[in-house]
């Protein structure tokens, strides 16, 4: 019977061991990762949600507690005058209404962001599903759109429109946007490519044309894109000051929006301050709700976008 060398052994057990120490050392530099992340990211959500803590309790103050030289993170009693006077019109000049404001940004700003998406959501439909000559050098001239900057043709455009006789009323603000924008037609585009193009070519050989099929078939398809579109084209909107102030602040105060609002009732007054952060509450509201009601199609369609781009 032939003896075993225990010596020729391979060091099996020895080659295990390690291979667990390694594992074990890489689980604790991942774990060590993941906490110095959440760390990371619950800083970061910190100093992103105090000020509107501030803002928030602020608005519930009173005069005298706000101009308080020892800070309170919790009002020490709650003082509605800052809420009553955002909703009465009666005591408030229009210019200091922020529901005035508020209704005249909703009337701006939604049938412009809707027509506009339903033609940006034409333009993508043409580009990534039509075939054409110089589909490609179109599509590159409206990608060089976004890289210039919207204020070198502000001055441009006050003066066609002071020609035309706009300037002061709420036409700059939604006719131009209703014919789309560059961005989101290459955001849709993007989303566009994804789906494939046998789906629209057999609704096309069924008897749709063209219109039809981006009508029936590529808008259903495309609901996560567009909706995430339109609530980031509304924010945009709903928080421009730049166009209505240059467009209207020369008109009649009560086509004023939101933002000139609140920015009409910025006083040296220390009083004011609670009114302030009341109305600055107020304006905020609509777009929570907006956020709550869409944030998981927001997800799926900037993250689809970007994976089928």
């Amino acid at each position: 019977m032939t003896e075993i060398n225990v010596n020729q052994l391979p060091a099996q057990a020895p080659a295990d061991g390690e291979i667990k120490k390694k594992k074990l050392r890489r689980h604790k530099k991942l774990r060590a990762a993941d906490v110095i992340g959440k760390i990371a990211l619950l800083l970061g959500a910190i100093i992103i949600l105090v000020p509107f803590w501030i803002l928030l309790i602020t608005s519930f103050k009173s005069p005298a507690e706000i101009m308080s030289a020892d800070f309170t993170w919790w009002p020490k009693e709650f003082n509605l005058d800052g809420y009553i006077n955002a909703f009465n019109f009666e005591t408030a000049a229009i210019t200091s209404n922020v529901l005035i404001g508020l209704g005249n940004t909703l009337l701006y700003t939604l049938p412009t962001t809707i027509i506009g998406l339903f033609v940006s959501g034409m333009s993508a439909y043409a580009f990534s599903k039509m075939h054409f000559k110089g589909r490609e050098v179109l599509f590159g001239v409206l990608l060089l759109t976004m890289v210039m900057p919207g204020t070198v043709v502000l001055i441009p455009q006050y003066t066609i429109y002071s020609m035309i006789g706009w300037v002061g009323t709420p036409f700059p603000l939604m006719i131009p946007g209703m014919f789309g924008a560059a961005g989101t037609v290459f955001f849709l585009r993007q989303f566009m490519r994804g789906v494939p193009d046998e789906i629209v070519e057999a609704a096309e050989m069924d008897g749709l044309g063209k219109f039809r099929a981006y009508w029936m078939i590529m808008l259903p398809v495309c609901v996560p894109a567009f909706i995430a579109q339109f609530v980031l084209n509304f924010i945009g909107g709903y928080n421009d000051y730049l166009g209505p102030i240059l467009f209207l602040g020369e008109g009649d105060p009560s086509r004023f929006t939101l933002q000139v609002v609140l920015s009409n009732m910025v006083s040296p007054q220390e009083s004011e301050t609670q009114k302030r952060m009341a109305n600055a509450v107020v304006a905020l509201v609509p777009l929570i709700i907006l956020y709550l009601f869409s944030q998981n199609f927001i997800i799926d369609g900037i993250s689809v976008s970007a994976v089928k781009g």
